[in-house]
């Protein structure tokens, strides 16, 4: 999916979710623009003949949802300042 939220989305990190070796990240964006939020999920799929893939969603949250995840006490650790 494109990030379409606005004519000039400016995305900054507001928060990494979850974040393991080398593998799998999900975060939390906001558009500096017109202020809406993202998901992003990032999931690696290997390959042992070496043809690893990355595989990029982003989804559009609303303010409560972007709100619950910012609240979820089991969430990985790392914080911006947007």
């Amino acid at each position: 999916m494109q990030i379409d939220c606005c004519k000039r989305p400016e995305l900054s990190v507001i928060k990494i979710l979850e974040e393991q070796k080398q593998s799998d990240t999900r975060t939390l964006f906001r558009c500096g623009s017109c202020g809406s939020y993202w998901l992003q999920d990032e999931c690696e799929y290997m390959s042992f003949n070496g043809d690893d893939q990355w595989r990029t969603s982003n989804k559009m949250l609303t303010a409560e949802e972007a709100a619950k995840e910012l609240e979820d006490p089991f969430s990985v650790v790392q914080y911006w300042m947007a």
